[in-house]
């Protein structure tokens, strides 16, 4: 890969048109903004769906054993789409199955939790509850209970000790950005955001047994 890159930068520089240049080197400049990227051992899939094909072989490949995710939720329908919901059905064919552990904390928009609410809306609440009778450990927050500490709403999910990743969506809930690092010091920092959530979020279980 090496030498055929360098076969094809030698064959742009022997070409003398000036447009031609031009061009190529606006086209180069992003060729080599995405090979830094990919030193920095991340991988950035945007606006596109692609990034579950390598999310599923992640959750798949041997020698992992807990994936650790966190929810941003803002809108209802998150996850709710076909591919989110393809990905769901994967979680809980892993978690039956005792392939994957698998711990979910949710930060949930105020307008989606009510204060006076022991649950968040539909389909939202059913997300979740399906979830947790599958056996997946399910962790809750509102948006609000975070405070000062803004710097914890994101989306995210650690792959064991091997990745992590970030996603960003839109309004909707659909995945706009997702970007996905082996870097060792990205993991330790998103574990560590981890247990910070902790002390914010409560058990589903918690929920429930307040119902009763």
């Amino acid at each position: 890969m090496h030498l055929s890159i360098a076969e094809a930068l030698t064959q742009i520089a022997n070409q003398g048109d000036p447009i031609f240049r031009r061009l190529a080197l606006q086209r180069l400049q992003a060729i080599g903004e995405q090979c830094s990227l990919i030193g920095k051992a991340t991988i950035e899939f945007p606006s596109t769906e692609s990034w579950r094909v390598v999310y599923e072989e992640l959750l798949r490949s041997p020698g992992l054993h807990l994936y650790r995710s966190v929810s941003y939720i803002e809108s209802a329908h998150y996850w709710q789409d076909g591919p989110g919901q393809q990905s769901t059905k994967l979680n809980l064919e892993l978690q039956d199955q005792r392939i994957v552990s698998i711990e979910r904390t949710a930060i949930i928009a105020d307008h989606l939790w009510p204060e006076d609410s022991l649950f968040p809306v539909e389909p939202l609440h059913s997300w979740l509850d399906e979830q947790h009778r599958h056996g997946i450990w399910i962790r809750v927050v509102r948006e609000s209970e975070l405070g000062s500490d803004s710097d914890l709403l994101s989306d995210f999910g650690i792959y064991g000790n091997r990745a992590v990743g970030m996603q960003l969506a839109d309004p909707s809930g659909r995945t706009i950005r997702f970007v996905l690092s082996f870097d060792f010091d990205k993991l330790r920092q998103a574990e560590a955001q981890w247990s910070r959530l902790a002390v914010y979020a409560i058990s589903y279980r918690e929920l429930l047994d307040q119902k009763h």
